[in-house]
């Protein structure tokens, strides 16, 4: 049974543990920089999500930065770890994480950042139906991704 749950006491050491592919590494930051990350800033209001497979984590999301005006979300350090990769998971898991932001956010598209040339993460997120919309976040010099919900 595949959920996505908030970090919490029970599950928050194994999600800590979760680590991506070396040749990942220098495209996401780990998930304790994420999680420091949304406690400190309080601005974006980032929330962290375990993605539980049967329970356990195997993976990890941040969702944050809502603009109300012009209704969207940030949909961030989306990860599954090393171990866990391969098996069409991360592929499902975003497929619940876009349901998961329909149901909790009133929100019309859902926005994410990739490094220009991470190629594998251009090709899973325009699989599932993320556009390129030729912008650039000023913020970290990443593309900007966009995915309209209907």
């Amino acid at each position: 049974m595949m959920t996505i749950e908030e970090i919490n006491d029970a599950n928050q050491t194994a999600v800590l543990g979760l680590k991506v592919a070396a040749a990942q590494r220098t495209y996401i930051e780990t998930n304790a920089q994420s999680l420091q990350e949304a406690m400190n800033d309080h601005d974006h209001d980032w929330r962290c999500y375990a993605l539980c497979e049967n329970r356990q984590p195997i993976g990890f999301m941040m969702i944050g930065a809502e603009n109300r005006t012009d209704k969207y979300i940030w949909l961030d350090r989306f990860m599954i770890g090393q171990q866990y990769q391969g098996r069409g998971l991360g592929t499902q898991f975003l497929k619940r994480a876009i349901r998961f932001i329909e149901d909790h956010f009133e929100v019309d598209e859902i926005v994410l950042s990739l490094h220009a040339e991470n190629t594998h993460a251009k090709y899973f997120y325009r699989q599932a139906g993320f556009v390129d919309i030729k912008r650039i976040d000023e913020a970290n010099g990443e593309e900007i991704w966009v995915y309209r919900l209907t």
